[in-house]
């Protein structure tokens, strides 16, 4: 059976990866103005690389049944950090989880909407507890984790993968 890679998502904010970018980019240009022609389109193209791997990165997941591995970490450009977990048993599990209410106002009316959403823990041994995914809605939650039991070869949401 093939691994199972969820993608969970950009490592790094929005807002720190414009200023890797920008930041970037004006070390590229001081270096031009500052340094010697070939010197400078080498460090000029080495530093290039930087805020695309910083743009790109995203945490991983990969879920190894056969081998009764998983790697939580991140990937950029090809390359992956991050440490394997190895287990035993593997449930999942969903949990319904209140967020923080939101308040907004039309005119001069308050109303304050409390939401809730529903995330998918990975449960290792019966101790360690693994965030997977997250949804406000119930029935997209369940498709996705049908999908995930599926490709993980458990039947019931509470049974370990089988041979």
């Amino acid at each position: 059976m093939k691994p199972v890679r969820i993608n969970q998502g950009k490592s790094f904010p929005l807002w720190s990866r414009v200023i890797i970018g920008v930041m970037s980019c004006l070390l590229i240009i001081w270096i031009l103005k500052t340094l010697g022609y070939p010197w400078s389109i080498f460090l000029a193209i080495l530093l290039s690389v930087v805020p695309q791997a910083f743009w790109f990165a995203t945490k991983l997941f990969e879920i190894d049944t056969k081998n009764k591995k998983i790697f939580k970490g991140s990937w950029s450009m090809g390359f992956r950090s991050g440490q394997w977990i190895g287990f035993n048993k593997l449930n999942i599990e969903t949990e319904r989880v209140k967020i923080k209410p939101t308040e907004f106002s039309l005119s001069d009316n308050r109303n304050i909407i409390t939401d809730h959403e529903y995330h998918v823990f990975l449960i290792l041994d019966e101790e360690e507890k693994l965030y997977l995914f997250g949804h406000p809605l119930k029935e997209r939650i369940e498709e996705k984790t049908q999908t995930l039991n599926k490709k993980l070869g458990l039947i019931n949401s509470e049974m370990s993968p089988q041979p």
